[in-house]
Formats: C-alpha cells, structure tokens, sequence
C-alpha cells in the first residue's frame, strides 16, 4: 500500500494559505491553552449555563462589551470561532467541571 493513499483516498498535504502554518503548527493550537483567567472561566461557567452576553453582565455587574471582550480571549486561547465551541474545549480540557 502506498503512503500517500489511505482507504482509497489520498492524502493532502495542508498549509494554511493565511500563515503559511504546516499542520503540526496548527494542531498545536487545539492543545490545552496556557491558563484561563478567573474572570475567563467565570464567564465560561455561566455560558454553559446558558446565559447570554447580556444576561452574564448583568449578573456580574460588568459592561457586554467586557463580558465579550473575555470570551474573544478564550476563543482566541483556544482558536475556535464562537463561545459553544469554547465552552465545549473547556469543558473537554477539564478547566470547567461539568454538572
């Protein structure tokens, strides 16, 4: 069996058109990020929760706009585009327990 052929299909290589990152660069990415700040995982707990934006500013007396400043940072720690998706990276690398 050739290398560059799995189940019949063969393997691309990927690079980032972007960066120019080769895949093991990317794959860092989807490690397990440095630290989350309190403030971050706060956020976090409450998005799991299911409150929105709006709702998790008001709970913890703090503009929207703070509140989406914060889940930018995780999404960015993390490189996923959107707070689901960060919730569910957290929730998989055991920074947040699940209920």
């Amino acid at each position: 069996m050739r290398d560059d052929v799995v189940y019949g299909m063969p393997i691309l290589a990927f690079q980032s058109e972007e960066t120019g990152a080769d895949l093991e660069t990317l794959k860092s990415k989807s490690d397990k990020p440095t630290s989350l700040t309190d403030r971050e995982v706060e956020i976090l707990r409450w998005t799991i929760d299911g409150k929105t934006a709006w709702e998790v500013a008001k709970i913890l007396k703090i503009t929207e706009r703070t509140v989406n400043f914060h889940l930018q940072n995780v999404m960015s720690k993390f490189g996923v585009h959107n707070k689901t998706h960060a919730a569910a990276k957290a929730m998989s690398f055991g920074l947040i327990a699940t209920v």
